[in-house]
């Protein structure tokens, strides 16, 4: 039988090559410096593309690979990777004999979870499970008085990556916390951390090991183990992994942390995967054409992974006064590295470093940097389950010239198509005209010197008006001259909202940079509209480590805990505006009345705020609706349309492009749109970004404020724009920011 050993930087891919010896082997791992490619030089070896950096790419080489093989075990993080993959390979050849060693990908992903996992667990006697709560949003850990009692860690993570066992204050602030990247709040548990691991096959446990963890890395993995011999325990958790097995008609293997407190197993977190467990009970197994079981009792008091122990550990036990302890645990515990040349241990240790410091991240990060599964599952599927993304649908909707759409927009469009999981992403390119008075959110000197000025007079303080209008026309000619950007998948509103794949790091390093290398040669800066930290956190870290320049253009408000909603009375009084008979809200067709939608428009945003503002003509507002861009929903006061408001969402996120009413209207008609507003957002569940303005408004319904920015690449230009992109940078978080945040805007 021809067999896919894939993770083999992993030792115990050394235990499955023992197991299969007789068969025919393909080793296959993402880096060159894999321990097996170099502990056994006489198999084949295969390098992939990462299958989280390049998932495209690694699916249809791995396709390749599955019509050759018989058999295929994933072992490491990638095997998430691979049941995707799997289940595709599957709906394209249903009748294909392969036997695939791990399970569907939805269960995987359930089980991967640490708060959704324990639905999925059986109940046996003495196995116990923590109270566990999601937390999406930082003012829910705020409501929790004894924090002291609890641990905190991401939804998903491994090496005990980004675990706070002790929350403070500054822990809470640092954390990119929200309802896209959850965490898990635990009840902090005392006692003795205890591991199992078991293959299963056809629902079956095989072979089943439970064992102590020591020398922790990240106080989490264990670098050195000690099997139970107590028969109560092994009893308690084999049991588990039975009931477990049968509930779920398992093929793979699959592993828990427990702690044992009070003679019983508090279930922490599953493994869907290879752990080192399987060294202590590789001896139990062997495969001819199917799996067999021998009965062989564990032998060895202690295990442990090379010289490990004073990688990680040895300047810690120095400093502790311990070093003569760690070196009598060396001494007494078989190396499960002792049967391969000392030169690959040093090979697989190099790859480490070096991958640490290519990445600049940590030693126990590099290990698995390049097939983690941290993402949100609902957007890894294969299938990519979308219509049409928001450039399709404006490009169906806009018409050039752009001012027949926009009269005060003035852009030349491009498009740039790249596929992306076998889909054709169209990115919208937008240049703005030189030296023309474009709309703010098309043109630099739109937003910071045209619009800027309006917003100057709302400052009561003198000299801050004085300054800044000094800052201003110092800036006029810098600004104009570097007014030249191309601006990526900018659709004209005042808040831009971004497809959900911005915040998947493969599209991020894949599509995204190979698009910047692109426009890098162009003679324009790059520019992203509408980036804040908390809505697009992956987006944001990413064009920084970019060296985009963040400039502040506004303070936006957000809510993505509408729990909140219920503790303001004001919420509570616009709420029952909504029952009011003589006012009812009518989604727009195309039979709606457009005109009367832009002279609402008109009358809030151009004649009472700026006529800087975007001026939308009614057709295009008309298109845009058509073609499913927007959604309109028009309020009526019995049969007069004396309001509107407008809903661009994707599937997690939800923003306001623009609202209008009648301004002559003495009733509460801006309260009735806002509760509609947080209504809609409350029963869809997803996060509201309610963009700039009326900020103790916003705030009084428990809205939370941050900063917006565009981004802008400039390193490709000349010094002297490079300097001046930089200035604005500086001025915008340096004084613009702390002017916005202290007067609220």
């Amino acid at each position: 039988m021809k067999i896919l050993l894939s993770g083999a930087r992993s030792p115990v891919v050394l235990e499955w090559i023992e197991i299969f010896k007789n068969h025919e082997i393909i080793l296959l791992d993402f880096s060159l410096f894999a321990l097996c490619f170099h502990s056994h030089k006489n198999l084949k070896k295969l390098i992939l593309p990462s299958p989280k950096l390049d998932f495209y790419h690694f699916k249809n080489e791995i396709f390749k690979l599955f019509l050759e093989m018989d058999f295929v075990i994933a072992n490491c993080e990638e095997i998430f990777y691979f049941a995707m993959a799997r289940d595709d390979f599957l709906r394209h050849f249903p009748n294909s004999k392969i036997q695939f060693f791990f399970c569907e990908s939805k269960l995987l992903f359930n089980l991967h979870n640490k708060y959704q996992f324990f639905s999925f667990l059986p109940q046996t006697t003495n196995i116990c499970f923590p109270k566990t709560k999601i937390i999406q949003n930082k003012f829910e850990l705020t409501k929790i008085k004894n924090l002291d009692a609890y641990i905190l860690k991401p939804v998903f993570s491994r090496f005990g990556a980004k675990v706070i066992r002790e929350i403070g204050k500054k822990d809470i602030e640092n954390l990119e916390l929200n309802s896209l990247y959850p965490y898990v709040l635990q009840e902090k548990l005392k006692g003795l951390n205890l591991c199992n691991y078991g293959i299963f096959h056809q629902g079956k446990l095989l072979v089943h090991s439970l064992y102590i963890p020591k020398y922790l890395i990240n106080n989490s993995a264990g670098s050195y183990f000690t099997p139970i011999k107590d028969e109560n325990l092994l009893k308690i958790s084999f049991d588990f992994m039975v009931k477990f097995g049968e509930m779920h008609n398992l093929n793979g293997q699959f592993a828990f942390d427990f702690i044992l407190q009070n003679n019983c197993l508090h279930v922490l977190e599953c493994n869907p995967r290879a752990t080192s467990g399987l060294h202590l009970v590789a001896k139990n197994i062997k495969f001819e054409k199917d799996f067999q079981t021998i009965n062989t009792k564990i032998s060895n008091p202690n295990y442990r992974i090379g010289i490990s122990l004073f990688v990680f550990f040895s300047l810690k036990s120095l400093k502790e006064g311990k070093f003569l302890k760690l070196l009598k645990d060396y001494q007494n515990a078989k190396d499960i590295l002792d049967k391969i040349p000392i030169k690959a241990s040093f090979i697989s240790l190099f790859g480490l470093f070096y991958t640490a410091f290519k990445h600049k991240i940590k030693l126990s990060d590099a290990s698995t940097f390049d097939i983690e599964f941290n993402g949100r599952l609902d957007e890894r599927n294969l299938d990519f389950c979308y219509t049409q993304t928001f450039s399709q649908k404006f490009i169906q909707s806009f018409s050039i010239p752009s001012e027949t759409c926009i009269r005060n927009l003035y852009v030349d469009f491009k498009t740039y198509k790249q596929v992306y999981k076998n889909h054709t992403i169209t990115f919208l390119l937008s240049k703005n005209t030189k030296n023309t008075p474009n709309t703010f959110n098309a043109s630099l000197y739109g937003l910071i010197i045209q619009y800027a000025k309006d917003e100057i007079n709302k400052l009561n303080s003198k000299f801050l008006r004085f300054i800044s209008f000094m800052l201003i026309y110092f800036f006029t000619p810098i600004v104009r001259y570097i007014d030249r950007l191309i601006f990526i998948d900018n659709y004209f509103f005042s808040t831009n909202l971004f497809e959900n794949y911005y915040e998947d790091e493969e599209f991020l390093h894949t599509c995204l940079e190979n698009l910047l290398a692109q426009l890098k040669t162009s003679k324009e800066a790059i520019a992203f509209r509408s980036v804040n930290a908390i809505q697009n956190p992956r987006l944001f870290n990413f064009l920084k480590k970019q060296d985009f320049y963040p400039i502040i253009t506004r303070q936006i408000y957000y809510m993505n805990d509408f729990s909140l909603l219920e503790q303001s009375r004001d919420y509570k009084k616009d709420k029952k505006l909504l029952e009011q008979k003589e006012f009812y809200f009518k989604k727009a067709d195309k039979n709606s009345d457009f005109n009367r939608i832009k002279e609402l428009y008109d009358m809030l945003y151009l004649q009472k705020y700026s006529t800087h503002n975007i001026q939308f003509q009614a057709h295009y507002i008309q298109k845009m609706c058509e073609n499913n861009l927007i959604e309109i929903y028009i309020l009526y006061e019995e049969e007069n349309i004396v309001g509107f408001l407008s809903f661009l969402e994707n599937e997690v996120s939800l923003t306001i492009p623009f609202i209008g009413y009648d301004l002559n209207n003495k009733k509460p008609l801006y309260r009735i749109l806002q509760a509609f507003i947080l209504e809609t957002a409350k029963r869809k569940n997803k996060f509201l970004n309610k963009s700039s303005g009326a900020s103790f408004f916003k705030t009084s319904r428990r809205m939370q404020p941050c900063f917006e920015y565009t981004f802008v690449y400039a390193k490709h230009l000349n010094p002297f724009k490079q300097i001046c992109f930089k200035i604005l940078s500086f001025i915008s978080i340096k004084f613009y920011g702390k002017i916005l945040k202290h007067f609220k805007f």
